[in-house]
């Protein structure tokens, strides 16, 4: 599959939102539709290029006095034979909220996972972190990788959905994505 096709399925998700856009209080139907379009690229990404699955569920961690709690993240990805290779957080944009909850949840999921093959990442369409959380998140090692595929910081008045607003998927971004995702598959 190419960069391309893959920034194609992209482009036309977007249109649909262009859709949205026109409806009377569209608001909700935006943020949902918006949250649901990444985790849909993460996955048709997965699935094309190496032939596995996507599935949602939850993994159990326990703390030392044996008490339970159940974590997810957005994509639960396994290769063709059914082996689990990556965990996925997706968002629009990322800012330290929201990689600080993802670093949370990773640990729990790696607490639980044990295997060091079984990927953790994160994919956003927007790169809105400071350097110095950035540093400090990925130096706990519980985020494997951040991919971001568009360029520039995010513009809350400008957002990508709007047609006067979008901003096009840098293809080499994405290209290092993918090349990712091939490795993680065939480890």
């Amino acid at each position: 599959m190419s960069v391309q096709s893959h920034i194609d399925f992209f482009n036309a998700r977007l249109d649909e939102a262009a859709k949205i856009m026109n409806q009377p209080n569209f608001g909700g139907q935006m943020r949902g539709f918006a949250g649901a379009l990444v985790e849909d690229f993460v996955e048709r990404i997965w699935v094309e290029e190496t032939g596995g699955s996507v599935k949602k569920e939850k993994f159990t961690a326990y703390n030392t006095r044996g008490d339970q709690l159940e974590f997810e993240v957005d994509k639960i990805c396994y290769t063709a034979d059914e082996r689990l290779r990556m965990v996925c957080e997706c968002k629009n944009y990322l800012e330290r909220t929201y990689l600080q909850r993802a670093d949370n949840d990773f640990a729990m999921i790696k607490g639980a996972v044990c295997d060091d093959a079984v990927k953790t990442v994160i994919f956003t369409l927007e790169f809105s972190l400071p350097e110095d959380s950035w540093r400090f998140y990925m130096g706990r090692r519980n985020v494997d990788a951040i991919f971001h595929v568009m360029e520039g910081r995010r513009n809350s008045n400008k957002p990508l959905w709007h047609p006067k607003h979008r901003k096009p998927i840098n293809p080499d971004l994405l290209g290092k994505f993918i090349d990712y995702v091939r490795v993680v598959a065939e480890i």
